[in-house]
């Protein structure tokens, strides 16, 4: 009979810092200290996360995953042995890629409103066209 062997803590711990760290990388943030900044964690305190010398509080996790894109409560249930990986997510943008991504859109919304302003100018052309020709018309049967 082939027993499952049961993780300690101590592993679910470990495999919580490889995870932040995988899913740190997956969203773009390459460097510790981007986490730092987008969960407002301190540096050393995610690398002693992330390597597991360091327990985390339920705040942390919270903070961490906010930052991360996780669902509430996903670290606590690796750290209890329910869960042994983080749910995929797509990789955030860096700032440069979404700031081309609206200027592209700010470039197509532009270009859109040209067009509106220029159907726009057709339409009065056209409306101050059959005005003319009505006053043209009443000009000719002596009414205008």
């Amino acid at each position: 009979m082939h027993c499952a062997r049961v993780e300690s803590r101590e592993g679910r711990l470990k495999r919580l810092g490889v995870l932040i760290k995988r899913a740190r990388k997956a969203r773009g943030m390459n460097r510790v200290e981007d986490l730092a900044d987008a969960s407002g964690i301190g540096r050393t305190t995610l690398v002693a996360i992330e390597t597991g010398r360091k327990v985390a509080t339920a705040s942390m996790y919270s903070m961490l995953e906010l930052a991360l894109d996780l669902p509430i409560g996903t670290m606590e249930r690796v750290v209890a042995g329910e869960a042994k990986e983080f749910p995929e997510a797509e990789p955030r943008q860096s700032r440069r890629q979404r700031e081309e991504q609206l200027y592209a859109e700010l470039d197509a919304v532009v270009a859109r409103l040209q067009e509106i302003r220029s159907e726009l100018h057709e339409i009065k052309i056209a409306e101050e066209a059959e005005q003319q020709g009505g006053e043209d018309e009443g000009r000719a049967h002596g009414t205008g």
